[in-house]
């Protein structure tokens, strides 16, 4: 069983320091952290994914969105301190994985699909694993939603079974309480069939936005893999040995 990411921040902060940070040091990153995880916004969280991850080279509004929440209330922090940072960015995902939410769906994609691409050691080595966790707890718990609808709906079935009187007579009384076990029964059936309903909805909805801005992010990547590689795969060289006026136009046709 993982720890709670709040309780292992102080170790990663301290390492990414090389040394023990003060009381008020701590204080003010733990501020920080909570500050971070009351934001709604994907975006912004897409943005601290990305600079946790190093993608800053294609996007500095991105990177600078993400410090800009990273330091409220501490505007003396040194913003030259990238692996501080990357730490902290890293911790208020670690912390926001935890939460289990729609936003934490979306921040263990962007880390397991850019496994193999980031290959570099992270800030926050585990974070992978703890993405994988989150991800098979947000299962889980569906399994389970499931399951508890399944038995609603056979526990609804035996109501009408034994709950419902049989008719025995053409007596109207008889015809009516009938009638409103049916009417109560079908009432109860259709607010379960309803609430599960709109939760596959809700589910649905945030795997639309998570796919929406997981194609963004690798359309980024890809960009990244191919500056990084230096080749082109048209003329099927390295940069170095294209001539700087015709790999302008290779730059251009492949991008």
């Amino acid at each position: 069983m993982q720890l709670p990411a709040a309780e292992l921040f102080i170790g990663w902060y301290n390492k990414a320091l090389n040394k023990d940070a003060t009381p008020e040091e701590i204080t003010l990153r733990r501020k920080t952290i909570e500050n971070v995880l009351k934001i709604q916004d994907k975006n912004t969280w897409l943005c601290i994914a990305k600079t946790y991850l190093g993608f800053t080279t294609f996007n500095t509004d991105c990177y600078n969105t993400a410090v800009a929440e990273l330091r409220k209330g501490d505007e003396n922090f040194d913003i030259q301190q990238q692996n501080l940072i990357r730490v902290l960015a890293g911790s208020a995902i670690a912390c926001k994985l935890d939460q289990n939410d729609d936003i934490s769906d979306l921040l263990s994609l962007i880390l397991l699909s850019t496994e193999l691409v980031v290959t570099d050691e992270l800030p926050i080595p585990d974070l992978r694993s703890r993405a994988k966790a989150s991800l098979l707890a947000k299962s889980e718990s569906k399994r389970k939603l499931d399951l508890a609808f399944r038995q609603n709906v056979t526990q609804l079935k035996n109501i009408l079974k034994t709950e419902i009187p049989e008719i025995t007579s053409a007596d109207p009384g008889t015809y009516k309480t009938h009638n409103d076990a049916v009417i109560k029964a079908n009432t109860a059936l259709l607010t379960n069939i309803n609430a599960i309903i709109n939760e596959h909805k809700h589910v649905n909805a945030a795997f639309v936005t998570i796919r929406q801005n997981f194609m963004a992010l690798a359309e980024e990547t890809n960009i990244l893999w191919w500056l990084f590689g230096a080749y082109s795969s048209t003329l099927d060289k390295s940069f170095n040995k294209i001539s700087a006026g015709l790999l302008s136009n290779v730059v251009a046709f492949e991008l």
